[in-house]
């Protein structure tokens, strides 16, 4: 789905000071957007609203996953190593995160590189 079309999609239930606020924009930027009158280009808009409603199939969790959360993966520094005095969950947790992570180094749906 495009930028425009996540925008339209969001504007059926949303209000644009919500959306402008889900992607840090004014107010009246969005609504120019969808009303058709942006005196600009809106790709960088749309660019916008692709990165905060758009997601990508992540093949580590077997489900789409947002833009924005691909990108902290893909861009995120190694998670750390579970702690000595850690619970097992906790250290299942780190090591999960490690496997995610190492799978997202080679993961041709990355997002920001």
């Amino acid at each position: 789905m495009s930028g425009k079309e996540l925008l339209e999609q969001q504007a059926k239930t949303k209000t644009c000071k919500a959306i402008a606020d889900e992607l840090g924009l004014s107010r009246a930027t969005v609504s120019l957007v969808l009303r058709g009158k942006y005196p600009a280009s809106p790709a960088p808009v749309y660019a916008k609203a692709e990165a905060v409603y758009g997601s990508v199939p992540c093949p580590f969790l077997c489900r789409p996953i947002p833009f924005a959360e691909c990108d902290a993966y893909c861009n995120g520094g190694m998670p750390a190593p579970p702690d000595v005095g850690a619970t097992p969950e906790e250290a299942e947790a780190s090591r999960a995160a490690l496997r995610h992570w190492r799978a997202c180094k080679s993961c041709d749906a990355r997002q920001g590189g």
